[in-house]
């Protein structure tokens, strides 16, 4: 039986959420306090990869330290690429980057360590956004919250692109659980009815 971990960090209140399966866990957008996400894996665990849901500094921060301890792979969606490493792009006034080799996802079914994961890109908060389906959840990082979605006036963001992409969300399952990257975790189902951004 999988268990979802939530871990709210950094001045940005970022959720960084653990999954975990049968001794295996993913690490979903390490914003921040590597050595407190650290603490919630178990020594008989094996974390099979880092999840950036998107390249913004405030989701990034722990994922340089976390794999270096681990040795596990960051994966990022290939057009966030440069948002997640380039200094120069859109830092908010941080200098937080990942210098580490990057992986990168592929729209659709992704087999990382002993998950199969559903990625959906979904561009509109950055152009390299992703929404991260695992069973019947979905880590929706910026793209989705709680009655509200994310901006889209920041570096790559598009309105236009947003709307396609929440039409695609609306497609799911209703009972989908939503983990996004900020807030209150909700349920598809409650989203339809009450998220003016869906109606």
């Amino acid at each position: 039986m999988e268990k979802v971990i939530k871990l709210v960090l950094s001045m940005m209140q970022t959720n960084c959420y653990l999954i975990k399966e049968n001794g295996h866990v993913l690490i979903v957008d390490p914003a921040s306090s590597p050595n407190r996400i650290l603490s919630m894996i178990e020594e008989d665990e094996v974390v099979d990869g880092i999840l950036l849901t998107h390249g913004h500094f405030d989701h990034i921060g722990a994922a340089d330290a976390l794999k270096k301890k681990l040795h596990c792979p960051i994966y990022v969606h290939e057009y966030d690429k440069r948002l997640a490493t380039d200094v120069k792009i859109d830092r908010f006034m941080s200098d937080v980057v990942v210098k580490s080799e990057l992986s990168f996802y592929r729209d659709g079914i992704n087999q990382i360590g002993s998950f199969k994961l559903d990625v959906l890109h979904t561009p509109g908060h950055t152009d390299g956004s992703v929404c991260i389906g695992y069973k019947n959840h979905l880590f929706t990082g910026d793209t989705l919250f709680q009655c509200s979605v994310g901006r889209t006036d920041l570096y790559s963001g598009s309105d236009s692109k947003l709307k396609q992409s929440l039409h695609r969300l609306c497609s799911l399952h209703p009972e989908t659980l939503i983990y996004p990257g900020h807030g209150e975790c909700s349920v598809l189902e409650f989203e339809l009815k009450h998220n003016p951004y869906l109606y």
